[in-house]
């Protein structure tokens, strides 16, 4: 395992899909501090750092599956992978491995976006608002997203023998999560009432308040709040908006779709054929 690991960061220094992903998160912290600090200036109202610190982990996901599916995507096609099976390597070390440096990657680039908020955003908008313990939280639940999404890419690049199909299917379930947990929020936070206009007797309009149709259950309401904690897009977006909920149990969450896509991952690429 350790050589494999070794192996891999050596591989990592030297990719350019990491240099990107550096580049790229460097420029994304730049251009949210920057935004922040305009609407500051422009509106004359104060604009709080967190909001910087918090905001790009909705697009988390989409920047990690595109990072795995062009790093570890190419051990099919640079025939890298057969190598390290044909040395003796066994196929549980190079999954796993494989797994911990998307994980390292993705959470190094995590804390880089930090650092730049922190030397760049502070002096500019301020100190954090959030108590220190909320704002350990909040980074906890960053990191389970991160392990997440990192856990379900990973298992796409490992099961899937092509490259290119391996970019399309992540990223497009990248998207597709964004989509889910976007439409799940918007059902979830439909009003119970509504106001509903009509025409009075004398042709002016009239205003009055009818039950949402649209509005869920609560048992609905359960089973999409199950679901959107459940899926890691999910519980980025509740993070960075802030919604009432107990952010304990989202790590929770998180565990068990590592645990989940990993096990069916180790147990397809154990069994798979390789060309």
């Amino acid at each position: 395992m350790f050589k494999l690991l070794d192996a891999g960061f050596t591989r990592l220094r030297k990719s350019k899909a990491f240099l990107a992903l550096i580049i790229f998160t460097v420029i994304l912290a730049l251009f949210m501090i920057y935004g922040q600090y305009s609407e500051m200036k422009i509106y004359n109202q104060v604009e709080e750092v967190d909001r910087s610190l918090m905001n790009n982990i909705t697009v988390t996901g989409i920047v990690i599956a595109t990072f795995t599916s062009l790093f570890v995507g190419r051990e099919y096609s640079d025939g890298t992978l057969r190598n390290k099976i044909i040395v003796g390597c066994s196929r549980t070390k190079i999954y796993l491995s494989n797994l911990i440096l998307v994980i390292s990657t993705s959470l190094l680039a995590e804390i880089i976006h930090l650092a730049v908020v922190v030397v760049v955003g502070m002096p500019l908008l301020g100190g954090l608002v959030m108590p220190i313990k909320s704002f350990a939280l909040v980074l906890l639940c960053y990191t389970g997203i991160i392990l997440a999404f990192s856990a379900i890419f990973t298992f796409i690049a490992m099961v899937i023998s092509n490259k290119t199909i391996i970019s399309i299917v992540s990223i497009l379930l990248a998207f597709g999560l964004m989509m889910v947990a976007m439409t799940l929020f918007s059902k979830l936070e439909a009003p119970e009432y509504q106001q509903v206009g009509f025409l009075n007797e004398s042709g002016e309009m009239e205003f009055k308040e009818e039950k949402n149709p649209k509005y869920l259950t609560p048992e609905q309401r359960e089973i999409y709040q199950n679901i959107v904690n459940a899926i890691p897009s999910g519980q980025a977006f509740m993070v960075a908006g802030g919604y009432e909920i107990d952010f304990r149990i989202l790590p929770l969450y998180s565990l068990a779709d590592v645990i989940i896509f990993t096990g069916i991952g180790l147990y397809v690429f154990n069994k798979k054929e390789l060309n």
